[in-house]
């Protein structure tokens, strides 16, 4: 039987006449020398920005991954995500393309991590 860690987080930004409220689930579950690794992120915008009202231009995040841990310092992992975003919204994937507000945005990586 497995180790699991689960974090919660509830951070809210204000600035003039709006606010970003981002709510952050996740989920790390041991299972001998693997770790299966999930989240959830959700941002929710409110009020304006100038005269333009920025309600609808919430975003959605899901993450998954795993991690192999080959030894202490060695590890094999892969992992992926997706934004899909509402309204007007372009959040996107760091290194990712610029993308059409409301559009979605998907990333994988996978390698191996060996820490000196």
């Amino acid at each position: 039987v497995g180790q699991v860690r689960m974090n919660a987080a509830l951070r809210k930004y204000e600035q003039a006449l709006s606010d970003e409220t981002i709510l952050l689930l996740s989920t790390v579950a041991t299972l001998g020398q693997l770790d299966l690794k999930a989240s959830y992120l959700r941002a929710n915008l409110k009020g304006k920005v100038g005269t333009t009202v920025i309600d609808a231009n919430d975003a959605t995040q899901i993450g998954l991954g795993a991690v192999y841990n080959l030894s202490k310092r060695s590890a094999l992992y892969v992992q992926g995500a997706r934004i899909n975003n509402d309204g007007k919204a372009s959040f996107s994937i760091p290194g990712g393309t610029t993308m059409v507000a409301g559009g979605s945005s998907t990333a994988f990586e996978a390698g191996v991590r060996h820490n000196f």
